[in-house]
């Protein structure tokens, strides 16, 4: 590295300008870990969608929308991968690997464990109606014809064989309504955080009880 050019991972003089990567990360806590990320990803897709509806004009949004629903599916990959570790862990104290980005697969295996943990999921469906709503219309449109889902049809215009995502060849405008998409996004994660919040704090309870 010339010696004109600042390293990426140094400090500002001005503390205001730095960001610390470390500094809300928890050591080996693997859900309070995974939520920070999740903040992050859905601090920037709000930030970003607030940004394009307070001022379109240079029509903005028709590019920022790619890194506005990567960072949407991000954050709700993160949410629901840390509410299958904690119901793992009241479970059976072991958790898996889950390395797939595949929401709705990671969607149905949490619905599938919260079954287990309570004896009654009444009013489970109308919870979480937001974001399965949400999953049957992203993937009504991402799943190809062989039944592959194309997660990464915001990172790229093509899958891994170069076939074109659904909004590349199409003749007609694929439109997103970011006005809507914030409101919707806003009542997943409130879905979300309340699932978290109280399977996170049973599993703390359960924890206080061994260590006592």
């Amino acid at each position: 590295m010339g010696k004109d050019i600042k390293p990426i991972f140094s400090y500002n003089t001005d503390i205001s300008k730095n960001a610390y990567m470390n500094w809300r990360i928890h050591g080996h806590n693997i859900a309070e870990n995974l939520i920070v990320l999740k903040d992050g990803f859905e601090n920037a897709a709000k930030l970003m969608m607030k940004s394009v509806l307070a001022d379109n004009r240079l029509k903005q949004a028709d590019v920022l929308i790619f890194p506005i629903m990567y960072a949407v599916d991000q954050s709700i990959e993160l949410y629901l991968k840390a509410i299958i570790y904690d119901l793992e862990q009241l479970g059976t104290g072991i958790s898996n690997n889950y390395t797939t980005h595949d929401i709705q697969s990671l969607f149905n295996t949490m619905i599938s464990l919260i079954k287990k943990q309570e004896a009654t999921t009444k009013g489970l469906q109308s919870h979480v109606a937001p974001l399965k709503q949400y999953i049957d219309e992203l993937y009504s449109h991402i799943t190809n014809t062989k039944g592959k889902n194309q997660m990464d049809f915001a990172r790229y215009p093509f899958d891994t064989d170069r076939n074109p995502h659904f909004y590349v060849c199409t003749l007609e405008n694929v439109v997103v309504d970011v006005e809507n998409l914030l409101r919707r996004y806003v009542e997943i994660m409130d879905c979300l955080e309340g699932l978290y919040c109280m399977y996170d704090a049973r599993l703390e309870a359960q924890n206080e009880k061994w260590d006592s």
